[in-house]
């Protein structure tokens, strides 16, 4: 085995262990696809203002978890040009306190040296 096969053995083993920091989560597309998965969830207000160099109460959130997910669930997550394309996707996933929110995916990072798929978060919609 491989020093990055198993880089890519433990990412996916930290990001799905539900007895430790991983969260279950729900992707769904903008074609009415779901899909559930298990990932790393964060969002705080913690944010930069560029303007004042300082760093500004602005809500921040992610997600990351693992590409074969998506490929073992069947889900459509890329494009015409086999490019990660999460436009319009969206994610539930339930807060500290308990709360399922939906947020807007607005940006994803695809990491195909460990295959991961890191996704800022947007505005979120209470359940």
């Amino acid at each position: 085995m491989s020093l990055n096969d198993i880089a890519r053995r433990d990412a996916a083993t930290i990001t799905q262990n539900d007895a430790e920091w991983a969260k279950a989560m729900t992707l769904h597309s903008p074609t009415g696809q779901n899909l559930s998965i298990k990932g790393l969830h964060t969002y705080h207000s913690l944010g930069f203002d560029a303007q004042k160099q300082k760093f500004a109460n602005t809500p921040n959130g992610h997600i990351n978890f693992t590409e074969q997910q998506l490929v073992d669930g069947s889900y459509t997550y890329k494009n015409s040009q086999g490019d990660v394309d999460l436009s319009n996707h969206k994610v539930s996933v339930h807060d500290s306190e308990g709360v399922l929110r939906t947020y807007d995916i607005e940006q994803w990072f695809p990491d195909k040296t460990v295959g991961l798929i890191m996704c800022i978060l947007g505005e979120y919609a209470i359940q």
